[in-house]
């Protein structure tokens, strides 16, 4: 073991490479794939939310959901993607205890709650309880040019 001190050099360089790797990082991720963070969205002045699919990789394939944060509006999302383009959006917090969707199952067209089982479909209206109170569910359009889904929140 080395008991000498590290040179102010020495400590400076380590610091140096640690700054590069950091600010590497963010944009490694998404080349290799990782998740990052979505953005915050906002909606347009017409209450439409437009969500560049290749901002929510979970949405590539049929059965993919995500939830969707919209801080001006006070408002958490989940949105899924069924067969052939479709696109559903309902409130991605579970009426029964708070908890947030985590996922959704194209072909029954219905969210699913994590914490006692309630599930929801893409009308948010309850399937399964315990939870007893609908979600709301919002209009959804696909942009195929655009690679974008569009919900109407407002």
């Amino acid at each position: 073991m080395d008991d000498r001190k590290p040179t102010r050099r020495r400590v400076l360089e380590l610091c140096g490479r640690a700054a590069i790797a950091a600010a590497a990082l963010p944009p490694l991720a998404t080349l290799v794939g990782c998740p990052t963070d979505p953005p915050d969205e906002t909606p347009d002045d017409e209450g439409w939310l437009t969500l560049a699919l290749a901002d929510y990789p979970e949405l590539a394939a049929a059965g993919g959901m995500a939830v969707v944060e919209v801080p001006d509006a006070g408002l958490s999302i989940a949105v899924g993607r069924g067969e052939d383009d479709s696109f559903a959006a309902i409130d991605a917090i579970c009426s029964h205890a708070q908890c947030t969707l985590d996922s959704f199952d194209e072909g029954a067209r219905a969210f699913a709650c994590p914490c006692h089982g309630s599930s929801f479909g893409d009308d948010g209206a309850v399937i399964t309880g315990p939870a007893t109170v609908d979600l709301t569910a919002y209009p959804t359009e696909y942009d195929p040019d655009a690679d974008a889904v569009r919900v109407q929140v407002a």
